[in-house]
């Protein structure tokens, strides 16, 4: 902990700042109108101000890492640099939960979250930068903000999570049992909030069965029946190097004791269990038998039971590694991640400061910001296991964290008259929802569908990555029957039969498919984060359901008029304003479904060419930050005379050139691109191509062109103000070079495009 000295005083610029105003005053929220900011000193002024706590609480947030307490460089690169008196410092206070993972649903409730002041820089008005140098400026470090300290200086009116100097791991492992005993005992016992209690679920058939279990006292596997006992399990990532090298832990999951080495997450969990007088846990290293077929199977199938039922989730959430003499530490693997904290004892990770006769505290990295730079973010099976967990102590690189249907707590935050405690009184409603946790919350509130359910998962899911390409579906099942139980809503292929039409028009992959998954899923290709423009607001009320032929075929809506949300049919800055649409579906049927993922879409189908004109080359280092496969040359023009030979690489990807790339119907009508912006209202016209192109996709698509099967006719009915009526027609594209066509991007034409295209009724078939 650093303090000022008493005779330290503020510079002339932060005199003229009443601080705690700012965080008793208007903060912004996305909900809010108000979009207050508060323009200091320049970076280098900031920088020689050593006697102004002001100046030091920013300067420790930009130049410290709160992992080491020693100056960090602020740019992205070694090599960067901007003159900082070029620099303008200012702060802007948010809701406090502004980039945490749960927030309360109430809105009196988050009315009652303290405010977090962050820092923000930008160039500072009339000083000459250079495209790159304002780039960098905008990627220069931020910190994570100043908060009041508490119990000192916290505002009456909004007393919920106020900063707290936090200590040390054995501290925060005595109040994770103080609020894992009081969520047990309290948030969901039957007389008080039923908000952390989850609904009962059919029992899975493997629940009747006796599985393994750690039991920590003895460090021995046991088997008992998952009812009835208490037990943690754990969600970590496997160290890659090790999951190869069996000879390390064999027989994984087959023996009835551990091995004499394991992981040190694994070391780690079971001594948190005893700490927690936890008496089991379960982690799928070791209480999977990897070599039983059909065990594995039947355990895999019921995932969501396993982190459901179990008292609390132990979440591996650290970023820096880890390592011990003591800890399989062989020559030539990379060091493990281990469960607890790195920062052992935080007491130099925050400055304190005393600025106006009140205390203010620098922030630890909120929990969603920890959460996404783990590598446990970035696994396919850990989103299931933090969304289907009863309760999460997550452990980050800075501390541990205790998240529950009521909220989050942490050493780090202090709800003032509350205290630590995981009550905060019968008058408030502390139900929460999260974004990466505990999302089965979310999905019982109601037993209504939602789309949005679906596609907020999906876009979770679908950035991450897994070892093997057959678990792409395996490591989402749990949720997916999670919500279909919760709904009573089917899935096939990872689509919901519900609205499968508006489910087919996703968007975000790259030109790399996976062969063992039909095409028009998902899970069929790599994604880069599928996304879907348009959405039903509630159930459009077209499903595909079983028929007595064991086929799915189309059932068409009662009421053709529904309402939608989503860029497609919104205006851009207002997308979840809801419009009142009439909705026209393609008849789709997939026979022998139980054997077969071959889908026949009964509807228009237009062919048109695909060119792609020549760029405006862009200067040297335009885009600093660029990441990625190569772009198409600029100069490469598929409509010169004569055509403009190039030699694609077979295999290689290339960037999908959007913005250059032009339409062309069999009549000669040409169209191109057209993304509404605020400024320019709808009708679209996207041609949603895969991320990337693998060079023998665009030769094809140069020489043969694409045709588009309509899935979708939408028209707008009732619009918001400043949104004009207008029709669309969204379209997949067919890659029909084999007997059975495959899925090839997603397109949306208005209407008028679509007519001049000629298009005609055919049967499509793709698999």
């Amino acid at each position: 902990m650093q303090q000022a000295s008493d005779k330290d005083s503020l510079c002339e610029t932060c005199t003229k700042v009443d601080l705690f105003s700012l965080f008793t005053g208007p903060r912004y929220f996305p909900s809010s109108p108000h979009h207050p900011s508060v323009d200091l000193t320049t970076l280098s002024a900031l920088i020689t101000n050593t006697n102004c706590p002001l100046c030091r609480l920013i300067h420790h947030i930009l130049y410290t890492d709160p992992s080491s307490s020693i100056p960090v460089h602020p740019w992205p690169r070694r090599t960067d640099f901007v003159d900082p008196a070029k620099v303008q410092v200012s702060v802007q206070p948010f809701r406090a939960d502004y980039h945490e993972e749960m927030r309360y649903a109430d809105e009196k409730t988050r009315d009652k979250v303290a405010t977090l002041l962050e820092v923000r820089l930008s160039p500072l008005k009339g000083a000459v930068l250079t495209d790159v140098e304002r780039d960098l400026v905008r990627h220069h470090r931020r910190g994570y903000g100043i908060q009041l300290l508490s119990l000192d200086s916290v505002d009456p009116a909004r007393p919920l999570q106020n900063g707290y100097q936090y200590t040390d791991t054995e501290t925060s492992l005595k109040l994770l049992r103080g609020w894992m005993d009081t969520c047990v005992e309290k948030h969901a016992s039957d007389t008080g909030a039923s908000v952390c209690r989850p609904p009962s679920l059919s029992t899975s058939p493997s629940e009747q069965h006796k599985i393994r279990f750690i039991d920590v006292n003895k460090r021995s596997i046991i088997r008992k029946r998952p009812e009835g006992i208490e037990y943690a399990a754990l969600s970590y990532v496997w160290s890659q190097a090790r999951s190869e090298i069996p000879s390390l832990d064999v027989p994984q999951g087959s023996s009835d004791s551990l091995p004499a080495k394991v992981p040190k997450v694994i070391k780690d969990a079971i001594s948190v269990c005893q700490k927690l007088s936890i008496p089991y846990l379960w982690v799928d290293r070791h209480c999977i038998d990897q070599s039983d077929v059909i065990g594995k199977a039947r355990e895999i199938e019921s995932m969501a039971f396993r982190y459901l039922n179990a008292k609390i989730t132990l979440v591996a959430g650290g970023v820096n590694w880890q390592n011990s003499e003591n800890d399989l530490s062989e020559e030539g693997l990379e060091p493990e991640i281990g469960l607890l904290p790195n920062a052992q004892d935080g007491r130099n990770l925050q400055r304190i400061e005393t600025i106006q006769g009140r205390k203010y505290i620098t922030a630890l990295p909120s929990i969603f910001h920890q959460i996404i730079c783990s590598p446990w973010h970035t696994r396919a099976w850990t989103m299931q296991e933090g969304q289907l967990a009863k309760r999460v102590a997550f452990f980050g690189n800075y501390d541990v964290s205790f998240l529950c249907g009521s909220g989050h707590w942490r050493e780090s935050l202090h709800s003032g008259p509350f205290g630590h405690e995981a009550v905060l009184g019968n008058e408030l409603d502390v139900s929460c929802n999260g974004h990466y946790m505990l999302g089965w919350a979310k999905w019982t509130k109601d037993k209504v569908w939602k789309f949005d359910d679906y596609t907020d998962l999906m876009m979770s899911y679908t950035t991450r990555v897994s070892t093997f390409e057959s678990d792409r579906l395996n490591a989402v099942t749990g949720c997916l029957n999670f919500i279909g139980n919760a709904k009573g809503v089917g899935f096939y292929w990872g689509m919901p039969l519900t609205d499968f039409h508006y489910a087919l028009i996703w968007t975000g992959e790259y030109d790399r498919p996976r062969e063992a998954f039909p095409s028009w899923s998902w899970a069929g290709w790599h994604c880069l984060q599928t996304m879907h423009s348009v959405t039903p607001a509630r159930s459009s009320d077209c499903t595909l359901t079983a028929n007595s032929n064991g086929h799915l075929t189309t059932i068409p809506p009662r009421d053709k008029h529904t309402e939608l949300e989503g860029l497609l049919v919104s205006l851009t800055e207002r997308a979840h304003v809801k419009n009142q649409c009439l909705q026209r579906f393609a008849k789709i049927s997939i026979p022998d479904y139980k054997n077969s993922s071959m889908m026949e879409i009964t509807s228009e189908v237009a062919h048109f060419t695909f060119d792609i004109v020549a760029g405006t080359p862009r200067a040297e280092n335009a885009s600093l930050f660029s990441r990625g496969p190569p772009e198409v040359p600029d100069s490469f023009d598929s409509t010169a005379s004569p055509p403009e030979n190039i030699i694609w690489e077979t295999g290689a990807e290339y960037q999908t050139p959007i913005a250059r790339i032009r339409f062309t119907d069999t009549a000669g009508n040409r169209s191109q691109y057209h993304y509404p912006r605020w400024y320019d209202h709808p009708p679209a016209l996207m041609l949603c191509f895969p991320q990337t192109l693998r060079g023998e996709n665009l030769a094809w698509l140069l020489k043969d062109g694409i045709s588009l099967v309509m899935i979708l006719e939408l028209e707008i009915l009732e619009a918001e103000e400043g949104l004009k009526p207008f029709h669309l027609v969204l379209c997949l594209g067919i890659d029909s070079r084999e007997e059975v066509g495959k899925r090839f991007g997603m397109f949306c034409l208005p209407k008028e495009v679509w007519e001049k295209a000629c298009p005609k009724v055919e049967i499509v078939r793709m698999g």
